[in-house]
């Protein structure tokens, strides 16, 4: 752990990722801490810490990896690796099945490995429930489709990141990324080309015009935020076809307003009491709403170290005009800041 005063009289603890503490535990510090004034000094009784869970504890965030589509031999591998929610210290994982099989991957790993040359063509439901240490779990499952066994060779893609999520303009750009594994034949027919044809697509396309810019890899997609319309709902698909056979793999971007950015032109500065100043807003909508803005001044004085509101005067000349060009004259006077 990582242990330091913040003052004379407060120790902060920080734990490691090699913690074992849960909530419940109790931490006992010895008699040796020396206490001591401008006259005299002694040793601190022992006390004891009781271990409380947080009071706004997070569950962690699960982010499934598995492909849509695999051929009926070699291997599927699912990964949850790139879950957050941790902290410093490791998730847990628990998997589950759909038909139940026995697996490579141990329960407690990021990771599961199936051997499917012994499984039945059908769909595959695969579930992952990550656990923090603070007891708090989230879960998720993908479906995965297992093609008929034969001379059949399908790609397989991977979409990187959670099949749904939430983005905003101010986010941009946004990635999308799939990983592909050239397909493999269930015998000796020959596999399909190491570089695949892969197609995007956007549905609706008037939410989202797909440019080819966006991609500079094909199974890569940047879409700056510029490009993406509040409030929108936009499936981006992407289809690779390989050795005659194709996949698809699909994610929803739900596309939620971006906060507005509140800025004074010129920042912070020192004037003069004699001087005048004029402050400028620069704030930003990243949306572009077309929408007018709500505006609004206000102002703070520093006394004997305190931050104190204060009325703006009436000779002060404020203004919010359609424009969006927010400005306040302050003329000579007090010092405010």
């Amino acid at each position: 752990p990582d242990c330091r005063f913040t003052d004379s009289r407060t120790l902060v603890v920080r734990l490691g990722a090699s913690a074992t503490l849960v909530a419940g535990s109790t931490v006992s510090i010895g008699g040796r801490m020396n206490l001591m004034d401008a006259t005299s000094q002694a040793l601190a009784p022992p006390a004891s810490v009781s271990v409380r869970a947080p009071s706004l504890a997070v569950p962690p965030t699960v982010v499934l990896a598995c492909p849509a589509v695999v051929a009926g031999c070699g291997s599927l591998k699912v990964s949850a690796s790139a879950s957050t929610g941790g902290g410093a210290r490791p998730l847990s994982f628990s998997w589950a099945l759909l038909p139940a099989l026995l697996t490579s991957g141990s329960p407690d790993s990021p990771s599961l490995i199936l051997p499917l040359n012994m499984l039945p063509a059908g769909e595959l439901a695969i579930s992952v429930t990550v656990k923090a240490f603070t007891g708090l779990t989230a879960a998720a499952t993908c479906r995965v489709t297992v093609a008929e066994k034969g001379n059949l060779a399908v790609p397989t893609i991977t979409l990187v990141g959670p099949p749904e999520r939430s983005v905003a303009a101010s986010e941009g750009p946004v990635t999308v990324e799939v990983l592909y594994t050239p397909p493999e034949p269930c015998d000796s027919m020959a596999v399909g080309p190491a570089v695949p044809h892969v197609v995007w697509r956007a549905v609706p396309s008037s939410a989202l015009a797909l440019q080819p810019a966006w991609s500079s890899s094909p199974l890569v997609l940047r879409i700056p935020g510029e490009a993406l319309k509040a409030g929108s709902t936009v499936t981006l698909s992407c289809d690779v076809i390989a050795g005659g056979k194709m996949s698809s793999v699909s994610t929803v971007l739900r596309v939620v307003p971006s906060k507005l950015l509140a800025l004074i032109e010129g920042g912070s500065r020192d004037v003069s009491v004699e001087d005048g100043v004029v402050l400028k807003s620069a704030s930003i909508d990243p949306d572009r709403s077309p929408d007018p803005w709500s505006c609004w001044w206000t102002c703070q004085r520093l006394i004997n170290g305190q931050q104190l509101n204060c009325n703006l005067p009436s000779t002060w000349q404020s203004s919010c005009s359609p424009g969006r060009l927010f400005t306040l004259v302050i003329g000579g006077g007090p010092s405010f800041s």
